[in-house]
């Protein structure tokens, strides 16, 4: 995972919640690698990080998707917990086959317990095999934003390094 330090001082997001805390620069970052593009609120036409909410069981399987640049995973994965696949958001289906196809997250018998809690059990054992699928597969998480982005490697380096933004392959002032 050659680079995986990739948190910047620099990098600049579009969430005005987020000025001032800890961890401004980890999640300015992770937007510009385009792991995680806000929560489900918006305030005066803002999206928000909302750093303090709480993430489901959903919501981890897209970020570590998002993470690791999986994509077309087989849905027939979701077979696997039948007991509540129609529970699973439709915006969250493909991660979550991802995540099951890829044994990156754990299943509970048939259930996926898709709006559960991320449990600090969860959270554990999903950070531990997404570095194994990374390390067996050999991720480089710079080059699947560049991938995302549709631009050089260098291009997601700058914009980490200088505090901007990647639209329609463009670096651009947050």
């Amino acid at each position: 995972t050659g680079d995986f330090n990739v948190q910047s001082a620099a990098a600049r997001s579009p969430f005005p919640d987020i000025a001032g805390t800890w961890y401004v620069d980890a999640a300015s970052s992770a937007y510009t690698l385009g792991w995680m593009t806000g929560m489900r609120a918006v305030r005066d036409g803002q999206l928000l990080f909302m750093g303090t909410a709480i993430m489901n069981r959903t919501e981890f399987a897209v970020l570590a998707t998002n993470i690791l640049g999986l994509s077309n995973c087989d849905e027939r994965a979701l077979n696997d917990v039948s007991g509540d696949r129609d529970q699973i958001a439709d915006w969250g289906r493909p991660a979550v086959a991802c995540m099951l196809q890829h044994n990156i997250m754990i299943k509970y018998g048939d259930r996926f317990q898709p709006g559960h809690t991320v449990s600090v059990y969860d959270f554990a054992a999903g950070l531990f095999n997404m570095v194994r699928y990374a390390n067996d597969n050999g991720v480089d998480v710079i080059e699947i934003a560049a991938q995302r982005f549709g631009v050089e490697r260098s291009v997601v380096v700058r914009a980490l390094a200088e505090g901007l933004n990647i639209v329609d392959g463009e670096l651009v002032q947050p």
